[in-house]
Parts: C-alpha cells; structure tokens; sequence
C-alpha cells in the first residue's frame, strides 16, 4: 500500500508541472536614520522600508519531457497494484498449502499412532510366542526396531506440524 500511496504521490506531483508556479517574496527593512542634513538625504534612505514582489511563471513547451514523466509514475503505480494483488495471491496460497499440510500433518500422525500400537500389540504376541519356542529374538528385535522408527517419525512428523501451525 505504501508504493501505491508514493506512486500516487509522484502522480501528483508530475501534473503539478502543468501548472503555473507562483512565488512571493516580501522584506521589511527599519534602519536609523542619520540627521536630517537635507530633505532628499531622508527621501533617498528613509527609515521603514517595505519591499514586495509576486512572481507567476508558466513552463512552456518542454519536449513532451512531463507528459513522459506523468505516463512513467501512472504505470509505477500501475505495477505497483500489481504487486499488491500478487502479494494477496501468494499470501492466500501458502494459507492454503499450509493448511492442508496441516491436515496431511494429523492423518500421518495417527496412522503413526495405529502402526505404533499395532507393532506393540505383535511385539507382545512374539514374546508370548518366545516362551512357547514359536519365535526367535530377532523377531522381537526386528519389531523394537520398527517401533523406535515409527516413534522417531512420529516425533518428527509432531515437529512439522508444529512448525506449519505457527506459519
């Protein structure tokens, strides 16, 4: 908004240049007096002296040289509305990329949660298993390792979530 307001501003300006331009200038001088020597001495240098001059000037014709500076600030705030539509575009697409890998973010979450307790629920199994020599420590071990991973993914994915969120 601010470049739009400036541009608008450097509109303003340029058209300014059409116009005439008009200047005042006024001074107001009190000085002493020497001693009247003679009447035209006070004439010449009197004691209050008040000086006025108002000036009005209008460019003429300066090679299409405004016209081309009035054209270039319409099309900077041109551009730049421009860049205020793109920025609202951009803005609402990472809402919504956000928001649905927020939603992606929850959905892996359980399914973490699912596989979790479902790898609990068969490392239990193994070890009833174990005891009944149906099953090997690998097996036991294999399922730790899968549970420790799906955790770590858990935990990340927990992060991630996290981090979208705040954005």
């Amino acid at each position: 908004m601010e470049l739009i307001y400036q541009a608008e501003e450097r509109i303003k300006q340029s058209r300014g240049n059409f116009l005439p331009t008009l200047s005042a200038n006024a001074s107001y001088q009190r000085q002493e007096v020497p001693p009247p020597t003679s009447a035209i001495a006070t004439d010449i240098t009197p004691a209050n002296q008040t000086v006025a001059s108002v000036t009005a000037s209008q460019n003429l014709f300066r090679g299409f040289r405004d016209f081309a500076s009035l054209k270039q600030h319409k099309a900077e705030k041109k551009a730049s509305e421009a860049l205020r539509e793109q920025a609202k575009l951009q803005l609402f697409q990472d809402t919504t990329e956000v928001f649905y890998m927020i939603l992606a973010y929850e959905y892996d979450i359980l399914n973490y949660q699912n596989e979790i307790e479902a790898n609990k629920q068969r490392r239990e199994e193994l070890i009833n298993l174990k005891k009944l020599a149906r099953a090997r420590e690998a097996d036991i071990v294999s399922v730790d390792a899968a549970l420790a991973s799906l955790e770590a993914n858990l935990e990340s994915t927990n992060g991630l979530l996290d981090a979208s969120r705040e954005t």
